[in-house]
Formats: C-alpha cells, structure tokens, sequence
C-alpha cells in the first residue's frame, strides 16, 4: 500500500495530457524447442490475420500496428507489449484491458509461463512556447515549476542522458513508492518546449489475476500523476471538461 499519494477519486477527462499507455509482460527467454511451430502459426493468424513463424518471432520479433487506432503489439522471446494512444484513448478499462487478451494469450496459453513481470507505463506531455525570451536553462526551470508540485520537485533526482534524434537529452529520474518518475525536455522544430512525464509502475504477478492486478496499478499511477503534478494542471483538465 503507497503512503505518499493521497487517493484521488477515479474520473475521467474529456481532454487530458497522456499521449501513450504501454502494458509490457517480461519473462525468462525462451527457447525454440518450448513450442511447436504450428501453435505460433495459429496464434498470429487466429490474433491478427498474418504470417508469422516462430523463426521471426524469436529473433526479430513480431511488431504490429495499427496507425488509425493507435494501437501497437510488439511479441519477442521475452517480452510482449501493448501500446495504445491518445486519439482514441477513454480509459485504461475501456481503452486498453480489452486489448490486454492478445498479450495474456501469447503469454500463458502460448508460452505457457507461470509468472511475469508486468509493467505499465503512462506518457504525459505539456508544451509550451518560450515567448519571454528565457535563456533555455532558465526556462527548462520554468517549466519544471509549473507543471509539477512542490512535493514533486523536492525529490532527489538522478540524471541520465539519451540520444533521442540525435540530440543528447537529459532524462531526470525519481522514485516513490515503486513509482518511476521520468522527465525530460524534448525542444519542437516550432521552437516550443515539450516536457514529458513517463510514469511507470512494475509488480510480478501470476496470469490469473493478470488484468485485476493491472487495474490496481493503473489506480496507483493515477493517484502518483495527481500528486506530482500542480493544482494548476488540474485546473486546466477540469477546464477542458467543462467545454
């Protein structure tokens, strides 16, 4: 049970800034002599309607997606993934657990594992524009400032650096209470700012239980969200709700 974030009555938001939810399944790599080759055939054409052989599926991976629904799968040895985006995202109930079938069934009938890591991981983004004229260090801070609460930004945090285009970005990590908090600042060829804020929970968990577990930590990513970001940010969603 988390002690920082306070509960937050579940709602939903008519506009909201989550860009992408990911839930991710990890286990052991496993090996081609653990599953006929025909069952990988009849996965794939019962699940998707395409060819796939378990020759593909072990050493490239199978990467799916659908752009008009924003919706992805990605099946490997040792991890199968979900991602769904904002476009046609309601909520984690309506929007992805319906979708969760295909990885399970990959997971626990397919592969026939016991137990997995599962993983969710949620993407907010908040863009503005720099029209003070801040030096960009200045108004890195700045935007820190007003999209996160002070609790939040007291969090020691540790730094790491990506290559995300090319470019060498600072990634700021947190964490509280089995909650990874991630930040950085991606600049837009428009000249704005994009702050993002990647939240991620992980749990081992038996199939069974899969997507109770997943609806539990799907809660306590929503209620760290609340708490991490300013009163203003709310504001702003019930705004938005208001229209």
């Amino acid at each position: 049970m988390n002690t920082v974030f306070k509960h937050i009555e579940r709602k939903i938001y008519a506009q909201t800034f989550l860009q992408q939810v990911d839930v991710r399944l990890e286990y052991n790599s496993l090996q081609r002599e653990r599953i006929p080759e025909e069952d990988v055939i009849s996965f794939f054409n019962n699940h998707f309607q395409i060819e796939a052989n378990i020759s593909t599926l072990l050493e490239d991976g199978v990467f799916l997606k659908d752009n008009q629904k924003q919706l992805a799968f990605l099946f490997s040895s040792d991890a199968a993934m979900l991602s769904v985006g904002h476009l046609n995202y309601r909520s984690f109930y309506d929007s992805v657990l319906p979708n969760v079938y295909h990885i399970k069934d990959f997971v626990f009938n397919l592969w026939k594992q016991q137990e997995v890591t599962a993983a969710i991981r949620k993407v907010n983004v908040f863009t503005m524009d720099n029209n003070i004229n801040l030096a960009e260090d200045d108004f890195h801070s700045l935007l820190y400032e007003t999209v996160f609460s002070s609790e939040f930004l007291q969090l020691a945090s540790k730094a790491t650096t990506w290559e995300i285009d090319g470019n060498s970005i600072m990634v700021q990590n947190r964490s509280v209470d089995e909650v990874l908090f991630r930040t950085y600042i991606i600049k837009r060829e428009n000249g704005d700012y994009s702050l993002f804020l990647e939240t991620i929970l992980s749990k081992k968990e038996v199939g069974q239980t899969l997507e109770e577990t997943l609806e539990v930590m799907n809660l306590i990513l929503y209620d760290a969200f609340h708490w991490s970001v300013g009163a203003n940010i709310i504001a702003i969603m019930n705004k938005e709700e208001q229209k």
